[in-house]
């Protein structure tokens, strides 16, 4: 059995720093219709104190982290996320962010031989993680997954 972690960036994927519960929510449906989580795999999510709260709210099984400052959502994902000890635990990790302090992760999955999927939504794909994910020889190529999000 697979089993999958995911690391999602609230506010990136969202698109904005102060989403809405509304926002929020039609986020995690579209994610959940699209990827599917099982109870074997691991949602970690970071995000505003707001986006976090609801998060724990809604989705009692998915580990919220809040972050403060610049990256400080990708800091707290960025915590969790060691390769070493993803790699005995999880045949495959969702990267959910566009933001390039993902990229250096994306390349130490990959050399572990983890699969890694890329997902992005409404944030913008950063140049340094385009290139993690952009094909590099046959075969290499990291997955990504766009979630389409109403307006």
């Amino acid at each position: 059995m697979t089993r999958t972690a995911y690391f999602l960036d609230i506010d990136n994927l969202v698109g904005t720093g102060r989403p809405t519960r509304r926002q929020i929510e039609e986020f995690f449906l579209a994610f959940e219709e699209a990827f599917n989580p099982g109870p074997n795999d691991q949602v970690y999510c970071a995000g505003t104190g707001a986006s976090a709260a609801w998060v724990c709210l809604t989705r009692p099984g998915y580990l919220a982290r809040s972050g403060i400052g610049r990256d400080g959502a990708d800091r707290r994902l960025l915590e969790l996320a060691d390769p070493a000890w993803l790699s005995i635990r999880f045949d495959r990790v969702v990267i959910g962010s566009g933001d390039g302090i993902f990229s250096e992760l994306v390349d130490q999955l990959r050399l572990l031989g983890i699969e890694v999927e890329l997902m992005t939504g409404r944030g913008f794909l950063h140049h340094s993680l385009y290139q993690s994910v952009a094909p590099r020889e046959a075969g290499a190529r990291t997955p990504r997954t766009h979630l389409t999000l109403a307006a």
